[in-house]
């Protein structure tokens, strides 16, 4: 199957970070990213920034497809992201999440630094949502997984295998 600007990458590294992420959402992935075409996706990449990587640097990952998009909807959604490139990676968020997630206590609070800082699931998450397409109800509350597991989206393949 050959992959389609807009596609949804979904993967999971053999790393503590990524078994840490997978464990705590609840998922057998631990990022996300958008598929931008020639062998290229966008993401928020910890250590680092809102960046563009080759797919081939990523052993495991599986792909997933909205179901009903438009190409200006994908273009817009890759423009957000691309909009943000270079900005920082979002610990504070990414222990947030895990503090909401683990207590129960879904709904974001206004306080949450999260400005022009960006987790994985945020940046896809808002990118998506800045089209109308929300994975969940608080778009704040979404995960690798609930991207996965949304009626919005489709398995389409896998490279390598992803531990589940």
């Amino acid at each position: 199957m050959e992959l389609k600007r807009g596609d949804i990458i979904m993967s999971y590294e053999k790393s503590i970070t990524s078994w840490i992420v997978a464990k705590f959402t609840k998922s057998k992935y631990s990022h996300v990213g958008v598929y931008l075409g020639n062998n290229e996706y966008i993401s928020a990449v910890p250590f680092k920034s809102v960046c563009i990587t080759k797919t081939d640097t990523i052993k495991y990952f599986d792909v997933y497809r909205m179901k009903e998009i438009t190409k200006e909807q994908i273009d817009k959604v890759i423009e957000f992201c691309e909009s943000k490139i270079n900005a920082k990676y979002d610990f504070m968020q990414c222990i947030l999440l895990f503090y909401r997630k683990v207590s129960g206590k879904l709904k974001k609070n206004n306080s949450d630094p999260n400005e022009n800082k960006y987790e994985c699931s945020e940046l896809i998450g808002e990118a998506f949502a800045s089209q109308g397409i929300k994975f969940c109800e608080h778009i704040e509350n979404t995960f690798p997984g609930t991207i996965a597991d949304s009626d919005l989206t489709e398995f389409i393949c896998s490279k390598g295998k992803i531990k589940g």
